[in-house]
This record gives structure tokens, sequence and C-alpha cells, in this order.
């Protein structure tokens, strides 16, 4: 069996094994990997809980469909005493990857807990990385990575930042995991100085020592394994106003890409006043959600139209991808307000939730999503729009954009409404194809098959916060909960 990499950074959580496929023509194929109730491998005897504050969370999918998530393990005679952990699914085999009050050894051998709040993340590369905290009552924390079979720590407070520095770390912040396997952290030395670290192959590497700066959103590792690449947005520590620059990390070097004050391209002169964290695709290229107007604008006149845009590298440049006021793509009837930029996937296409203003809506700003690459964009889906695949129904809102798949596929989780609607039946999650056309992967009050040859109803889609992710492959893992309090994690894969 191969090693999984996976990231964690604070925890909750549930699950078990089986397989049930729709493989009716022209609709995505799914497969149920895990529910509750079921053993729960490595635990001796015992089964995924169903206590009410327990469930599957922080579910991550690599490109091998290799599934990684939070859950907790209970006896069957006694649910209340659930303890949590990290499971992985891989090639049809469930494996207990660690679990609350796991012995780590390395330079702080001990035991560690799962806090609550957690992250994780499942990479390519087979390995592991995590943010854990000490069971003996003090806010100290580690971040710890390796094979599974073999974690160390690799960075705590209180703790020698390397070998040969005697600085010692204090308020470690995990920031990501590269697909290379590289755990990236900020550690504020005892000296003063903040810095940047990426840990890989054994070796910790201070990537920018942050005398003056402070990282906002660290780092966004890009999707692919050959190189310690990154997007950092960055702040001076004692500007007023802030002063932003999004930079690009690649082989040992920093380049600026967006700063504030900067023109904004295809704006007639304006200029960047405020960045959102940056996103970026597996040739290195950067996107990002830039406002206009300066932050405390926004406090002052919450009311008022807010000038954003998102922009992208694209053929050596930055290009204006969409902005407030123009139409949203294919709707000269409407107006975007604000843009946001929710993710970008590996091959540059982007999807994009946005407020506009519609000639149904009037003043009111209703929901909206747009998808594609930045010169091919399409309007996916618009709150009040009919719905699509269900008679008599309007979109009311976009509860969730989920991302965009490689090749172009959006999916986006809705709720409708309409008077032919049941009120169990208004969660619809969405995928829409390049070309438009939409099929439903799962909808509350509808039956859904199971491994066991059951059906039971559908109470609820994408249960809860980090219930769900998309690799480059097609496939998207998401979480289910019944009407019989059973909880599930099913795995689509999108022709």
């Amino acid at each position: 069996m191969r090693i999984l990499t996976l990231i964690v950074a604070y925890a909750l959580l549930v699950g078990c094994s089986g397989e049930s496929t729709d493989s009716s023509s022209g609709k995505p194929s799914i497969d149920v990997i895990v529910v509750t109730g079921d053993a729960a491998p490595d635990s001796n005897g015992e089964v995924f809980s169903h206590a009410r504050n327990a469930g599957f969370s922080h579910i991550d999918l690599n490109d091998d469909g290799d599934v990684a998530f939070f859950a907790a393990s209970a006896p069957k005679s006694d649910d209340s005493a659930a303890t949590a952990g990290v499971w992985t699914y891989e090639d049809g085999t469930l494996t207990n990857i660690f679990k609350h009050g796991g012995t780590i050894n390395g330079p702080r051998p001990g035991t560690y807990d799962l806090a609550t709040k957690s992250a994780l993340r499942l990479t390519n590369q087979h390995r592991i990385a995590a943010v854990v905290g000490t069971t003996s009552g003090h806010n100290d924390r580690s971040i710890v990575t390796g094979d599974p079979n073999d974690i160390i720590v690799i960075a705590s407070d209180n703790a020698s930042a390397t070998r040969d520095d005697p600085n010692m770390y204090r308020g470690l912040s995990f920031r990501a995991l590269d697909d290379a396997g590289g755990a990236w952290f900020v550690g504020n030395a005892y000296d003063g100085d903040d810095a940047l670290w990426r840990f890989h192959n054994a070796t910790a590497t201070n990537v920018m020592t942050l005398d003056r700066q402070l990282i906002i959103n660290a780092v966004t590792p890009r999707p692919s394994t050959n190189a310690d690449e990154a997007a950092i947005l960055t702040s001076k520590r004692d500007a007023r106003p802030a002063d932003f620059t999004l930079a690009r990390y690649r082989a040992g070097s920093m380049t600026d890409i967006a700063a504030v004050g900067d023109t904004a391209p295809g704006t007639g002169g304006e200029t960047f006043k405020h960045f959102s964290p940056p996103h970026m695709d597996a040739e290195g290229n950067i996107a990002f959600l830039a406002y206009l107007v300066d932050a405390n604008h926004f406090a002052a006149h919450s009311r008022e139209r807010k000038d954003a845009g998102v922009w992208c590298e694209a053929d050596g440049a930055l290009q204006l991808v969409v902005r407030s006021d123009d139409a949203l793509p294919g709707r000269d009837d409407s107006t975007i307000v604000v843009p946001r930029l929710e993710h970008m996937n590996a091959d540059g296409s982007m999807i994009i939730q946005a407020s506009a203003l519609t000639a149904a809506s009037g003043e009111h700003t209703v929901d909206a999503v747009v998808a594609g690459k930045h010169d091919d964009l399409r309007t996916v889906l618009v709150a009040g729009d009919p719905a699509p695949l269900i008679d008599g129904a309007t979109v009311k809102a976009i509860r969730r954009v989920i991302g965009i798949m490689t090749g172009g596929n959006a999916i986006v989780h809705v709720e409708v409404d309409g008077e032919s609607v049941q009120r169990g039946k208004r969660f619809v999650l969405y995928r829409q194809a390049p070309d438009g056309s939409f099929s439903i992967i799962a909808r509350s009050g509808t039956a859904f098959d199971m491994p066991d040859g059951s059906a039971p109803t559908v109470r609820g889609v994408l249960d809860g916060d980090s219930m769900t992710d998309i690799n480059a492959n097609g496939q998207l893992a998401f979480t289910l909960m019944f009407e019989d309090e059973r909880r599930a994690i099913a795995v689509v894969t999108v022709r």
C-alpha cells in the first residue's frame, strides 16, 4: 500500500466502507466509500460513531482518487466515548493514520492531541504533515511530518528553529502542504524576526525573513509535484494603510506580482488598494481578487457599490478577468456588483461567485456563479433563474461554490424553491459541463442507493463545513446525511 500525504491543522469527526456505482449513460458515477456504524479499521472493534458532534469532516481527495478524512470511532455499546482520528481510503481499503492522544516520536516524543477545528490535506506524494498540540495541558504547538508509520516532529513552540540556529520558535502557524510534500509554516523566532519556512527532505529552509512583514495567507501551493513554488500575500507590519504585496516564490527566489499602488490592468489607470489571498495553477500562474477602493472605505460606505475585480497571469502579463459593473457573461440584463474568486484549478480555469443585479432583482443583489478561462467565461447559475432539471423550481440561493474541475466542470451547491418543491427537497448538488449542460449529483429528499442494497432518503448534502473536495481528474468527494441518521462519504467521477 502506498503511503498517503496529508496535512492536519487542528481536528473533529466519523465513517466505513462500500461501493455503489451509478453507471447510467451520461451521468456521473458514484462510489460510497465509508458509512457511519460500520467497523472502523485499526480501532479494536470500534465502529464509526453516530454521535451528534461526530461525523466525517475535512474531506481531502488527491489526484489518484485517494481520500483522507477526520472521523470518530467508538465502542458499539457506548457511542459517547468516541475518539477522534484521521483515516485514509485507498484502493478500497480504509486505514487509520493517527488518533487523538497518539504517540509521536522524534526530537520531542510524546502523546499529542487532535485539536478542534482542523484542516486536512492529501497530496499525490503520499506523506503526512500535521499540526498537533501536547496532551500535557500546555498551549505548545508542533508540526509533524513523515511516513505515517514514522511520524516525527519537525518544529515545535519553544524549540530550536534548526540544529545550527539557537533561536527558538514561538507562535508556530502552519500554512500549507505542497504536492512535493513540503510543509510551509511561519515561525516567530525569539530574536523578534518572523520567518516563513518550508520543510522538505528532512531540511527546514528559510524561505523569507519577515523582519517588517507579516504573512497574511502565507502560501497557496501550486497543484504540482515537481517544484517548491507558492503564491504569497504579505503586508508591511507597520504600514497604515496596509501595504500589501503579492509575490511568487520559485526555486529559492521571490518575484513580486502586484502591489498596492500598482496600476490595475484593464482599468484605465486605477490602482490596486487591497488584495485577497491568491490562487495558483500548475504552471505557476497566479490569480487574485483585488479592490480598487480602500478597505476602510468599505466600512464607512458599506451600502455603496464596491469596485473590485479578478486578475490573472496569462500570456506573460496580468490580465483583467472580470470586475464590478461588467455584465454577467451572456447576460446583458445583469451587472456584477462584487466578484469573488473561489477557486483556480491546475489548468488555469476559474470559478467566481458574484453578487449581481438583474432585471428581475431590481435594486436587490442576487447570487451568481461564473466559470471558465480568463478569456472564455460562462455564467453557470443565477439566483432567480429556473432550476435546471427540476420542473417548476427556481434557484433561490447559491449555498456553496465547490470548485471547477480540470476540463471545466463546475460544481455548485444550491437551494431551490417553488410551489412544486417540497421542503425536504430544496438542496441540490449540481455539476455543469463546459457546454452548459447540467446533471444532478445529489439532492435532499431523494433516495440514494447504498452498497448494502438499501436506499435511504438524503436529509442533507455537504453536511457541515470542509465536507467536500475535488481533484484534477474529474472526481468529487462529498458527505451525505440520511434520514436514518447515517452519514456517508461518496466519490463522484464525472465522465
